[in-house]
């Protein structure tokens, strides 16, 4: 996968889709409902003061959207949480993305990815090319109600474990081309660039959550991490990973301390908008 995105995006091409999405073929000739508007469940009030206390807030991620199938796994809605949105499937398979939509419940909240329209890798993508992704990603999260947006990029080393960390260059282009987002999330595994940019932050994830992790350990890590990371608040990012359901990250999360809030991944990037307590941090190495 790592190599043969690093080919399409090097060529200004983007790549859809994972093996156990359904019939696309099919999909992409079957319409919404006539007047079906794409609406994300968001949590910012306007007008309202964010004001974080010194806890360690965490944001939930699940990346793949319906294609590992936690979508229809138990414990959806019980918690706050964050799905990836495949943004082409919006006229790709149109039926599909609507449903994703419609089963939405007030916990489950929205972000486009990945990197671009679609997946690709921006260390790679030439640089001639990267605003006009940017702008075509733009154009689908506006018309899909996004403002929050997702990068990985391993290009670096063409691993599954290497470098994704982004070059200030990257990071900017990102800012400039998206000035709706309310902030930026980047990584795979733990990563380490970091901004903020008028109140609008980029975080990386500090935690990957496997499917095969034991639910006592997963918190004995994130309890370490809280503890590595002392100054409050802290904003953790996890990624949920595979086929973790909601039901057992819950689980999870139960086991944590009362200095730990599961909050919505948009309430949690306004509020390390408002008190970012991680240091400004870019790829420093050009590839």
């Amino acid at each position: 996968e790592e190599e043969w995105v690093t080919l399409t995006s090097s060529y200004a091409l983007t790549v859809d889709g994972l093996h156990n999405l359904p019939n696309t073929s099919f999909l992409y000739r079957v319409p919404p409902t006539p007047g079906f508007k794409f609406k994300n469940n968001h949590n910012i009030q306007p007008g309202k003061k964010y004001s974080p206390e010194s806890k360690v807030y965490v944001a939930l991620v699940q990346t793949d959207g319906l294609g590992l199938g936690a979508w229809v796994k138990p414990g959806r809605g019980s918690i706050p949480y964050a799905w990836e949105v495949s943004m082409k499937f919006q006229y790709m398979s149109p039926a599909m993305m609507e449903y994703f939509y419609s089963q939405s419940t007030p916990n489950d909240f929205f972000i486009g990815c990945l990197s671009g329209s679609s997946y690709m890798y921006p260390k790679a993508f030439p640089k001639k090319w990267l605003p006009k992704e940017i702008e075509n990603a733009k154009r689908l999260m506006d018309s899909l109600d996004l403002n929050v947006f997702e990068i990985m990029d391993y290009s670096a080393d063409k691993t599954e474990a290497g470098n994704n960390e982004l070059t200030k260059e990257i990071v900017d282009a990102y800012y400039a081309g998206m000035p709706d987002a309310i902030g930026f999330l980047n990584g795979y595994f733990a990563s380490h660039t970091f901004a903020v940019k008028d109140k609008r932050p980029f975080i990386s994830y500090d935690y990957y959550l496997s499917a095969e992790k034991p639910e006592a350990e997963a918190a004995a890590d994130l309890e370490e991490l809280a503890s590595l990371n002392n100054e409050r608040p802290y904003f953790l990012l996890v990624h949920v990973r595979e086929y973790s359901d909601v039901a057992r990250v819950k689980s999870i999360c139960d086991r944590l301390g009362t200095a730990f809030e599961v909050v919505p991944l948009d309430i949690f990037l306004k509020l390390a908008g408002e008190k970012p307590t991680f240091k400004e941090r870019y790829l420093e190495t050009k590839y």
